[in-house]
């Protein structure tokens, strides 16, 4: 074990517990369930990212584990997806693709329609290829002109 990192006795409970956990460990003394259960803030925003992401990538944002998401939305009387359902459109999905060549021709760009679609750029290009869109020219700007 490296130097400093032995475990020492918490002075609250007497818990042998490593120096890097300490910190975290004297919070449960503090409000014991603090830890361990989202706030109705925390609650709100679990449930808010859940409707466009998947419970792994929920849990990464929120800094909380997986169990905690989901006993959260179980909770809340959340409808839990089943996990083979995708939350994006695959490729070549019609409505997707007309959707994308519709904000295109509104004079979206790429990189806007993107975001509003939540893909990558190049699945823009792909869909307005796919319905046979006339891709605008590029504007290049090149530094220091």
């Amino acid at each position: 074990m490296p130097r400093g990192y032995e475990p020492s006795p918490c002075p609250t409970c007497g818990r042998m517990i490593g120096k890097r956990q300490m910190g975290r460990h004297r919070l449960k003394h503090d409000d014991p369930l603090a830890l361990t259960i989202p706030d109705a803030e925390q609650t709100a925003q679990i449930i808010h990212l859940y409707k466009t992401m998947g419970m792994a990538e929920v849990a990464r944002r929120t800094h909380w584990s997986v169990n905690a998401v989901r006993n959260t939305l179980v909770a809340a009387g959340v409808e839990r997806r089943p996990q083979h359902v995708a939350l994006h459109p695959r490729r070549g999905d019609v409505e997707a693709e007309l959707k994308t060549a519709e904000l295109y021709g509104k004079g979206f760009s790429m990189t806007e329609v993107a975001r509003l679609m939540d893909v990558n750029p190049s699945t823009v290009y792909y869909r307005l290829h796919r319905v046979g869109a006339r891709i605008r020219p590029q504007h290049i700007v090149k530094a220091g002109r």
